[in-house]
């Protein structure tokens, strides 16, 4: 039976008016996760005011036996 470990990645977004998400430095967190043998399972945006203040992101990789 596999067996797995999760990690949990928040993401936060900038601004407070206009509210962004630095699009670049996400990517960049994606690809050292994958590159360290995560694979993103979930993304959950979490909002207020209709703007999104900030995303977690639920990775998991098996581990070793």
């Amino acid at each position: 039976m596999k067996k797995w470990e999760y990690e949990v990645v928040t993401v936060f977004t900038k601004g407070f008016l206009s509210i962004e998400l630095d699009v670049e430095s996400f990517k960049k967190t994606l690809t050292l996760m994958g590159q360290d043998g995560w694979e993103l399972i979930d993304q959950t945006a979490f909002a207020a005011s209709g703007s999104t203040h900030y995303i977690i992101c639920t990775f998991k990789r098996e581990l070793a036996q």
